[in-house]
């Protein structure tokens, strides 16, 4: 049967090897890219069908208002009537081509955090924070006095490591669901995409696709600036010789890449 002090270093060792495969995974779903899935194409483009229709009627509303504000003109050329036409057919090319042109920022967004190069966690770290944790916890020897004062001694030493395993816990799970949370954003706005395209032809309205060219770069930039965060967080790391710095770091790498986003949009304006 397994003693209390063999079951709390198995319990704390866990944590933190949960945590270690974690960011690693973290790492990998920032690299990755859910657009390439089939059943994420798939959906991509049955969405498509259903919002295509509905921009091209935008589209020829906002020509038909354009029009008619040309009508009222004393002259109107045949010049300005193929402007016109021009408009909207430029306004059909985008609408149906815009999951394309975005998946080129994406591409582009990809290739930079592929050139980033952020090392693999040392494992044997892992070794040494078990050891630690062994050492720090006595182990239970003597008669049935020194069994109650050493096991409530176990117990007050592991709320210590507990307080610990809590911030990695958060930190884990934070960083696990923004690095899926990009992922899906830059899903969703591909697949939304020609809505605020359909608007770039017409005069007064191409801010809205300027603005969210700019929202979907910053999605994808935000990829860039986590990869340069955790790729700072492993060299830290390297160098962190006690539990207590792995918790601080681990913190700051928390607050790195829940900025990313906000820091990506002041880098392109939008802050």
């Amino acid at each position: 049967m397994r003693n209390l002090h063999d079951f709390l270093v198995d319990a704390f060792y866990g944590i933190y090897k949960l945590f270690f495969d974690g960011i690693e995974s973290s790492i990998q779903i920032f690299n990755s890219d859910l657009a390439v899935i089939p059943q994420v194409q798939q959906m991509m483009e049955s969405v498509a069908d259903v919002i295509q229709p509905i921009c091209y009627t935008i589209a020829g509303i906002f020509f038909m208002i354009e029009l008619l504000s040309l009508l009222k003109k004393e002259e109107v050329t045949e010049q300005d009537v193929f402007v016109m036409l021009i408009h909207l057919g430029l306004a059909r090319f985008i609408i149906y081509y815009a999951p394309q042109l975005l998946n080129l920022l994406n591409i582009t967004g990809n290739y930079w955090i592929s050139k980033i190069s952020v090392d693999s966690l040392d494992q044997s770290m892992l070794v040494e924070i078990k050891q630690t944790i062994a050492d720090a916890i006595p182990k239970v020897t003597g008669g049935i006095w020194n069994w109650i004062g050493i096991t409530i001694l176990q117990l007050c030493i592991s709320l210590a490591f507990l307080f610990n395993s809590v911030v990695l816990l958060v930190t884990y799970i934070v960083v696990m669901a923004l690095a899926y949370a990009r992922n899906f954003e830059l899903v969703i706005l591909t697949a939304i995409s020609p809505i605020p395209f359909c608007f770039v032809p017409f005069s007064g309205t191409k801010e809205i696709t300027k603005k969210f060219i700019l929202a979907y770069a910053a999605v994808s930039l935000q990829g860039v600036i986590a990869m340069i965060v955790f790729s700072l967080y492993v060299a830290v790391m390297s160098s962190a010789n006690t539990i207590i710095n792995i918790t601080i770091v681990s913190i700051v790498l928390m607050i790195g890449i829940v900025k990313s986003g906000s820091w990506a949009k002041e880098v392109l304006g939008l802050g």
